[in-house]
């Protein structure tokens, strides 16, 4: 049974680069290790080392996401769009408690947002040309709650900011500007595409 599976994970490894390779992607995914683990690393084009992954989405068509835990274990998750842009998991919107969106940023998330490593990274979209700055989350952080019936307020690169009516209680973490000594990860922007991976198989039983 392990082996029928082995052979299916090789043959989506193998579809996946053909795919890529029709894509006009470069991928490079040397086989077998000396460590013996089942990681799947992730680098940039220059060889820079990203993080720890699993197998992306598949089929592999664009948009292509995958999960990734940097070397100081927080999580995110890169997202390959068109054109040949990497970003950490986008988003476009601020939260606030002021009503001119001053002062600290946040997002609203839900409690198990502990459960991913020491934080999450995610990329702030501040244009329409897609430019980004890298934020991060840090877990075993007290949020802000804002109960229902208080007003919060949004912002983005394309909408003034707008107060909103709480109809429930929210739990706002304030968005820290991404440090790569706390989160282990560069500006999405400064990683060289196409990415390259480098997947260890373990041993054979």
């Amino acid at each position: 049974m392990k082996r029928i599976l082995l052979v299916v994970i090789l043959t989506s490894i193998v579809l996946f680069a053909f795919s890529a390779l029709a894509q006009d992607k470069v991928v490079v995914i040397p086989m077998g290790s000396s460590s013996g683990d089942s990681w799947m690393r992730v680098y940039d084009d220059n060889g820079l080392f990203i993080g720890f992954s699993t197998l992306p989405s598949f089929p592999v068509l664009p948009p292509v996401w995958y999960p990734i835990v940097s070397t100081k274990n927080y999580f995110s998750i890169l997202y390959m769009s068109i054109p040949d842009k990497m970003f950490y998991w986008p988003i476009s919107t601020t939260y606030h408690l002021t009503s001119d969106c001053t002062g600290p940023k946040y997002y609203p998330t839900a409690s198990l947002l502990d459960k991913f490593g020491n934080g999450y990274v995610m990329d702030l979209i501040t244009s329409a040309s897609y430019d980004a700055n890298a934020y991060y989350i840090q877990n075993s952080t007290t949020p802000v709650i804002v109960p229902a019936g208080d007003t919060y307020y949004t912002q983005s690169y394309s909408s003034p900011c707008t107060g909103t009516t709480s109809t429930g209680d929210l739990y706002f973490y304030e968005l820290n500007p991404n440090d790569t000594n706390v989160t282990g990860y560069q500006g999405s922007n400064l990683y060289q595409v196409p990415l390259k991976l480098q997947l260890n198989v373990p041993a054979a039983p």
